[in-house]
């Protein structure tokens, strides 16, 4: 329907644009007369019954300058009114234009995600940060044993079934689940945690510190994994409510507070280009900008309390709210 009226519009213009020039060609007629009349051998007789059988005929060949102004101001109202009203389609064309140029970029970052991913992949059984596979040869448990006094990371030292547990939170941290590699980390954290109790002030501190060095690095990947998921375009309310309870579940309250903040921040400003440019009506434009933003705020205020209410008591979260 709008593109039908968009073509009945391009018609009336092209219309008005032909009455214009039917105008120009009388004139030119007009100045040809006036050109035949400066000449010699002009015969006034002849051109005054001449200019008596056209006019009788309904002919016209000359238009005033009046009817030119008239056909003009005609031709701007069109071309003016043609655009006001097809001003939403250009609005709409240049937003799908952004919105394609975000989906590209999208695409580049999930493309890249996906290259780091195979490298961390092809990466796995030779990195010196994560463990064997258990189905190795004892060749190779042999060579690794005997590489085991480096100051390195070996977590083929900290025993079988925490070795198994680290893996098992690697291979969830490249399938992007986080929520079964927070359980799995959770629960070495919580073998490191007894192990130094029941180890205090014995050899093993060295074993301890390694282990708590893994435990620490699966947990930075882990948070940074979080955070390019929750980046992604899409990522919707009961989604952030569970990368931040995630983020708590690993004790990371400051984390957890800036991506739900950030995360609502974003909300804020898409809010905010929905509303669009009103240049008709100021107090309306302004009415509306004040509206979506204390109401998304309000709402965020007790989505925050609601969500990260384990955490309200901490100084850090009072600052937030």
């Amino acid at each position: 329907a709008m593109l039908s009226e968009t073509l009945s519009d391009i018609e009336e213009l092209s219309r008005s644009i032909t009455m214009v020039e039917n105008s120009s060609n009388a004139s030119s007629q007009k100045e040809k007369n006036f050109r035949r009349a400066a000449t010699s051998g002009f015969d006034a007789q002849d051109f005054a019954a001449e200019s008596m059988m056209k006019a009788f005929r309904g002919e016209r060949d000359f238009v005033s300058i009046p009817e030119l102004n008239k056909y003009r101001q005609n031709v701007a109202h069109e071309m003016r009114f043609v655009v006001h009203k097809n001003f939403d389609q250009f609005i709409h064309a240049s937003s799908a234009v952004s919105a394609m140029q975000q989906d590209l970029t999208v695409l580049r970052l999930l493309a890249s995600e996906s290259l780091s991913c195979l490298s961390q992949i092809n990466e796995l059984p030779r990195g010196s940060e994560v463990s064997p596979p258990l189905h190795s040869s004892s060749s190779e448990g042999q060579q690794r044993q005997g590489r085991a006094g480096a100051v390195d990371l070996r977590e083929e030292e900290l025993g079988k079934e925490v070795a198994e547990a680290l893996e098992n939170v690697d291979m969830f941290i490249i399938e992007r689940k986080f929520d079964k590699a927070v359980e799995w980390l959770q629960s070495c954290v919580k073998k490191e945690r007894e192990g130094r109790e029941e180890e205090e002030g014995s050899a093993s501190t060295r074993e301890g510190w390694r282990l708590k060095r893994c435990l620490e690095q699966r947990m930075k990947r882990i948070v940074d994994g979080i955070w390019k998921q929750v980046e992604t375009p899409g990522f919707q309310m009961m989604e952030i409510e569970r990368a931040v309870g995630l983020l708590m579940k690993l004790e990371q309250r400051e984390n957890a507070q800036d991506l739900f903040l950030s995360w609502k921040t974003g909300v804020i400003v898409e809010a905010i280009e929905a509303i669009g440019t009103n240049r008709t009506d100021v107090r309306l434009y302004v009415a509306q900008l004040c509206n979506a933003v204390f109401s998304c705020m309000v709402q965020t205020c007790s989505e925050f309390q609601k969500i990260l209410s384990s955490s309200s008591s901490s100084p850090s979260c009072q600052q937030h709210v």
